[in-house]
This record gives structure tokens, sequence and C-alpha cells, in this order.
């Protein structure tokens, strides 16, 4: 879904088991190692799920093993799911052996939606394995799950299904030591690309920048290949302070940087050779091509001592999918910050992300129509200057317009309250003629605005329920029928797309209410749709196969976007365990039927949720787009140290437990399930939290003290980290802001207990006419205080976040409030201590 609500995920302490000994596997294809294995009886087997479960229930997984220990090995656990979902809360418990044997793993107490992805994500098993389990092998899992107001089940082994369990190994062969050891100079080198190229060969000799280097580009170069060359330029000068002198004419000499054309270039609108032993040569048919050369050449400039070089290497290089696009969603509590979104875009150029998309509902101030755009929001100009500076670095910057569902922004202006559907602003009425021009107006000023693209998207999706609903919809529907008029729309946005020079885009539909559940709509009348519209299949799950893309092609639909997401509605930190499987598993599933293109997608971004945040997912689906078949999750962690922070070098699982909330080191807690718990803790004023979370509370309690010392140990690692990062350290600000949010709840929580448990005693020493009531009051209030600490750098991150890179306002205010409701919470209590004659009211009323 594009659009839902977060429910309350209780937090808990996740104890999990250590990684595997991480082998760095840079450079090896570790696609070509990966071996899977299934179950053997009594695994259950056939079709349909297993008769449902209630809470305590168990299930025997007897899962295959290797004979020889492996490298990595993760479990398969996908088949256990919800039964009905809507429960109260789900936990997944694993014990080897036999039902009442070892605990090897507690999940996560969540809700319905977050259960069945973490338990889509396979579990790293290789330390519990034994010799004995890998002598006899196979292991023995129970499955035990915990759950409240609903049941669980498992869907059985169906070999060729999408329930086929497939535990995922990578087994130490002579094959995959070979591969190390024909990759040996690339890890000793400490070559480290983001994204990794397609083909590279490691060389023993590097290219010495010398005093006589300079950078050398053909007679005929264009103004974007001489804006490549000034790039490297400046990167050579920012480490060496040596200036080279950048020009297009003359021979070049054995010690210039030379950027050539197309003459031994690989054949691709983006694909680049690049050779750095000795000499440094990079080539490509086209512009585009020799920027991102050099955007890879950048990351292979060394410094040691008063030597300036590239390490030496071979590349030939190409993307796996020709469009690899993000999505900034604005229209939800963002601002336009131009200096924040040009650093974006520098971002993005460098790690060869091509296209921008900005999620806009009432986000732009049209000219004919001057009332819309809603505070901080894009102008013309505003607009015109992000493309052109967006155009330096090879970005297409493509706005999207919901012009069909989505419209509350806009059609909320009394200005257009006839263009509702029905009198409801969620979708327009495709029946009235002024609809047309307003959107015409709309589609023909975005495309004059951002014109470095063909594209434009048109939402088009999740409009279902509020469509075809006024008389004349209804009359129009009595003649070509429900899905007649939904292509009758798209097929006239693409009319008006085209006359202003644009390729449409479109979310495809789901259906809703008024279609049989569980349709495509897109799909199903596919017939009635032009071909060269582009739909954009939208599945955020993390899923092994996904049919709807090949039932899009079949359709006859020429081009396809596959739309992954990272993950984190209103969640201060992104789930990254389903963001990385969503992204790696629709990217791979795209690139096998040539999609056109990739779109990480974010949405939400409030309520904590920062972009900056969210850009290490933006940054994984820029190698997953670059190159499906990289080196693996490791891989990306060492690179992504060093090329987004410009860390020398960094242990993966530090990256990992930042990023990802994971602490790799044996029964270390991790520090929440995910913040979606985290933000209903946060947010909640004093008075409400203990009455909102009481049936929660006992765990919560139980969690704060480890979920306390992992915040901290968190935030020295980033402290640290910081202080060696040469670059994109705001990142690391926005991701402690996060920490401290998770430390502050931890410490409310423990705060809060203590105190509820004083002021019952004033209660019941009132009630007996005792003379302790106001110490007890006054210690109560005492117990709270320590957490008014917290507030002041939490409001300051947030208004930094919002002054500085366009986030939510409204954070700062809901930020702010959270901190009054402590002091109210403190002076209620001092006021009923200082007032000796009043009776004490319950726990409950004061907020306990």
């Amino acid at each position: 879904m594009r659009f839902f609500v977060v429910s309350f995920v209780l937090l808990t302490v996740l104890n999990l088991p250590a990684l595997a000994s991480r082998v760095d596997l840079t450079g090896v294809d570790v696609n070509r190692f990966i071996k899977f294995y299934g179950t053997l009886p009594p695994t259950p087997k056939g079709e349909w799920y297993v008769d449902p479960l209630e809470s305590g229930g168990v299930v025997h997984i007897r899962y295959a093993l290797p004979k020889k220990r492996p490298l990595s090995f993760k479990l398969d656990i996908h088949n256990i799911v919800p039964l009905h979902g809507g429960g109260e809360s789900y936990q997944l418990q694993l014990r080897r052996d036999r039902a009442d044997g070892p605990v090897v793993y507690d999940g996560p107490v969540t809700n319905c939606y977050f259960w069945a992805s973490h338990n889509r994500s396979p579990l790293e098993i290789a330390d519990w394995l034994t010799d004995a389990d890998l002598a006899r092998g196979y292991l023995d899992i129970y499955a035990i799950g915990h759950v409240r107001g609903d049941k669980w089940t498992m869907w059985r082994n169906r070999k060729g299904s999408e329930w086929e369990i497939q535990s995922v190994s990578i087994d130490d062969t002579p094959e995959l030591r070979e591969a190390l050891a024909g990759t040996e100079l690339i890890r000793k080198k400490g070559i480290c690309l983001l994204p990794w190229p397609r083909e590279i060969t490691a060389k023993s000799e590097d290219f010495i920048v010398s005093a006589k280097t300079r950078i050398v580009l053909r007679a005929d170069a264009s103004e974007d290949d001489i804006a490549s060359a000034g790039m490297l330029r400046d990167e050579i000068e920012k480490i060496s302070g040596r200036r080279l002198e950048v020009v297009c004419r003359g021979e070049a000499a054995g010690s210039d940087i030379v950027l050539r054309g197309g003459d031994g270039a690989p054949e691709g609108e983006q694909a680049y050779r690049l050779e750095t032993s000795g000499k440094f040569i990079a080539r490509a048919k086209n512009s585009t091509g020799l920027f991102y050369a050099v955007q890879t050449a950048i990351q292979l400039l060394r410094k040691k001592n008063d030597r300036i070089y590239f390490q030496g290497a071979e590349i030939i290089d190409y993307p796996s999918l020709k469009n690899r696009m993000v999505q900034y969603d604005l229209a939800r509590y963002q601002t336009v910050n131009i200096p924040y979104l040009k650093r974006l875009v520098r971002e993005m150029g460098r790690f060869k992300l091509n296209q921008l998309m900005l999620y806009m509902e009432d986000d732009f101030k049209y000219t004919k129509y001057p009332f819309t755009g809603k505070p901080g929001t894009f102008t013309p100009s505003s607009a015109r200057e992000l493309v052109a500076y967006a155009r330096k670095y090879h970005v297409e910057v493509v706005p999207q317009l919901e012009a069909l569902g989505h419209g509350t922004a806009l059609l909320s202006h009394p200005e257009f309250a006839d263009l509702r559907e029905n009198g409801n602003p969620w979708v327009f009425c495709t029946s009235n003629p002024r609809t047309w021009q307003v959107l015409d107006d709309m589609i023909g000023e975005l495309a004059s605005c951002f014109d470095n693209t063909k594209y434009i998207h048109l939402g088009c999706d999740e409009f279902e329920d509020g469509f075809g609903q006024c008389a004349k919809c209804k009359e129009r529907i009595e003649k070509i029928g429900w899905g007649g008029l939904y292509a009758e729309h798209l097929r006239r946005l693409d009319e008006i797309a085209k006359k202003h020079g644009r390729k449409m885009i479109f979310w495809t539909s789901r259906g809703g209410k008024q279609v049989e559940a569980g349709v495509d709509v897109t799909i199903r009348y596919a017939d009635l749709l032009p071909k060269d519209i582009i739909p954009m299949e939208w599945i955020y799950d993390g899923f092994r196969t996904y049919p709807t893309i090949d039932k899009l092609q079949k359709a006859g639909f020429e081009d396809v976007y596959v739309a992954p997401g990272v993950m984190g509605y209103a969640m201060m930190n992104a789930d990254y365990g389903l963001t990385f499987r969503s992204i790696d598993t629709f990217y791979r599933y795209g690139a096998g039927r040539n999609a056109l293109g990739g779109c990480g997608c974010t949405w939400e971004l409030a309520w904590g949720a920062q972009l900056e945040t969210h850009l290490y997912g933006f940054i994984y689906s820029a190698e997953c787009g670059w190159n499906i078949d990289a080196s693996g999750e490791d891989a990306f962690a060492r690179a992504f140290a060093k090329n987004w922070f410009g860390l020398k070098d960094c242990d993966p699982s530090v990256i990992w437990r930042i990023f990802h909330n994971e602490d790799n080191r044996a029964g270390k807690p991790v520090i929440w399930a995910n913040s979606a718990g985290t933000g209903a803790l946060f947010w909640t004023s004093c008075h409400d939290l203990m009455k909102n979370n009481k049936e929660y509370w006992p765990g919560l309690i139980a969690a704060a003290p480890d979920m306390e010392r992992s915040a901290d140990e968190t935030l020295k690692l980033i402290v640290k980290l910081k202080a060696k990062a040469s670059r994109n350290t705001v990142t690391l600000d926005a991701m402690a802001q996060t920490v401290r949010i998770y430390r502050a709840c931890a410490r409310r929580i423990s705060a809060m207990d203590k105190a509820s448990k004083l002021y019952q005693q004033a209660v019941d020493e009132s009630k007996r006419g005792g003379l302790d009531r106001d110490r007890l009051l006054r210690s109560a209030a005492d117990a709270i205080k320590p957490i008014k600490a917290d507030y002041p750098d939490i409001i300051e991150g947030f208004k930094q976040a919002r002054d500085e890179r366009g986030a939510a306002p409204q954070d700062v205010v809901n930020a702010e409030n959270a901190a009054k409701s402590v002091n109210d919470l403190i002076g209620k209590i001092e006021a009923l201590a200082k007032d000796h004659e009043v009776e004490l009211p319950s726990a409950e009323v004061v907020g306990f």
C-alpha cells in the first residue's frame, strides 16, 4: 500500500544470534555461489496451510543442511503468518532440537503487518550450527507463535510456489575459494566502489597524479564533458591542493588524465570503460557515460603521505536498469528546501541514480492558479533552478501530479470545489469539462518547468472507492462500464501529456469496493489502455516473485517500472530489513524482465521520519539498480561507509547497527523491534502514555533498561564515526536524533513506572491518614524530572531538520508539546503536594 496507518508496535528487546564470521566477499559475484536448501519430513508439505494454531502452538520444521560448515546460512521462515490479522500482538519464537529445547530466536512483539514482514527476512544461523548438526545433515526447529487476539499458521511447503521453503547458503566450496583468490587484489588494495562495477580487474600498478598531470579532453568536448572534468579536477584539488589544468586540445602525455569519446568505449548510453593502471583513460559513447566514469574514478582517488594516486583497475561498466529513480514524498508535511535538494541531486549523480521524482499534491504554485501551493512549496522559478542544477549531474527531475485520486490537498481549495467527484475532494470528477482544462494547465506548466525529462507521472491509484459517483459519471458508466470510465480517464491524461511532449507514467490500480476483491484493475482493463503509457507497479513486501510484472508485459505495455519502498511510513527509522529485501528482489525481478526502470519510494516523512535517514535506502537502490549482481550486503555496508561518509575503514557491523538497529554481538539487544512503536511512545503525552499502553506496560518496563543502554552505546558509536567522517555527517546527525528519541522513550518508560508507584503509595498513605503523603508526591515528581533533559536536544534536532532539510515543521510543534506534557505532569503532582487538604485523584486520572 502507498497510504496506510502503522498500528502501534510493542517494543521489545530482540536477541539475535551472532552473525557468521564475516568473510569479505568484495569483488565476488555472490549470486554465483548461493545454494538453496529445502526441508525434510516431517515438515508440513502440500497445499494450503496447516490447521490454525492457538497462541503457544508449535510447528516442527526440519531444515536440510550442507555437510560442510557454510560461510553463511539463512533460515527461511517466511511461511509463518498471522491467520486473520488484526490481533493485538504477534511474536515468533524458535527452539531447536525439541519443542522445549533451547530458545535460539525471540522475535519482536509486533503487529500483524510487521510480523509477516520480519518473518520474510531469513535468519542468519551459521554460528548456531554445530558439527553434529552438519554431520546429521539437518536441523530441527520448533516454531512457536505467541499471539493475542488472533491465531497463526504456516503455509505448507510446496515446491515451485511462493511458499516453497528455501534456506539460502553460501557454501565453502573450491569454486568460491578460487573466486576469492581471483579477487584478492581488490580486497588487498581496499578498492571499495558504490555501486559496484559490472566488470572490474584490480591491477598492481596505480596511476600517479604528478606535477605534469593535466586533464585532457577531445577538441570537440561538450559542455557536459568539460563539467565532468571540472568535478574530477575539484576532487583532486581537495586532497592535494593542486589545481590541474583542463585542456581540450593537443596530444595527451602518459602522465595525463584522458577523458575520451567513443573510441574503444562499450556500447550503451550510460556505459563506460575506465583504466587507471599506469595510465588514466576513460572512454564512453556520450557525456553521461563519461560522467559516470568520472564518478567511479573519484571513488578510486587516494592520498598516502604526499602521493596522490588512483587505485589501479580496469573497469567496464553499465547499468542493470536504464532508469534508477528515487521518489521524495514532498506532499506529506515537507517544505521545499532548494539547497538541500541540490545536495540530494549531487549525491544521486555520485552514486549513479539518474531520476528524482517529486511526489506532489498541493506542492506547486501554478501561475494560472495562484491560490495553489502550501507554504514553502515549489514555484516555477525554484523548479527551474533545481532542474538547471540537476542537469550538471545527469539527473532528471520528474514531476508527479495526482490527477485522479489523492486529490484532497488540491481539491480542498474552494476554487476547485466543482472538480470534486460527487463532492468528495479525494477524487477528480472525470465528467466535468473543467477538470480537463485545469489538468491541462497544470501538466503544461509542470512540463515547462521540469524540462530536463521526457516523463511525467500522473498518479492514478487509490481512487477507486470514490470514483464514478456523480450523476454524470454514473450515466457514463451505464454506457461504457466502470472500467471503461477508468480507461477513458487515463487515455485523456495521456493525450494531455503527449500534447506537452511528455511520456506518461502512472501507478497501477489495485481495486476497491467497486471492484471485485483482489483484482488488479490496470491489468483487467489493459486492453482499453494505450500501451505506450508506463505502469509503475508498487509492491513493498519483498516477495520472491512479482507475477504482475509478467502480466503487465503480456498485456502489451511497452515499458514498466518496478517500485519497491524505502519502508518508513511516519517511522523515525525505515525498516531496512524489509527495505533491502524489497529493493533487491523487485529490482532483480525487473532487471530479469528488461523493465525500463526502478523507483525507490519514500512515503509519509513526518512524526520524526526524515528524508535524511532514508537516504541509506536510496543508495542501496543505486547499488541494486546499477548492478543487481553486486557483492552482497556486507560489501555494500563497507562501500557505503567509505563513499558516503569518507571513512577509511569501517566494519560493516557498525553500519548495520546504526541503520538497521542491530547489535551483532551475541546476547546484545537490538534497540527496538522497529521504530513504529517508538513513535507511538514518544509522541503520546505523559497523561495518556500509560493508559494507552496499559496491556503492553510490563513488557515495556522489562525492555527499557536494555533499550537505554543500547541507545547510549549507539550514540557513542555515532560520535566516533562523525569524528572520522569527512562527508555527509548530517546523516549521522539525523540518525543520532532518532537514537536520542529511542533513549528518551526508554527513560520515559522507566521514570513513569517509578513515579506511578510512588504516586499510588501517596494515594494509599492519604487514605490511611498517614503523614508521608506529600513526601511521596514530591518523590513522584522528582522521578519524572530527569527526563526533561532529553527534550531540548531533540527539539533542536527537529528545528535543524526543518530549517536545513525541509523536514516537517509540525514535528517541532509536536516535540514541544511532548516536552510540555512532562512539565504539566510534574506541575500537577507538585501542586497536589502543596495542597494538603485536597483529596488525591486516582492514578489513572493524574496520568498513571
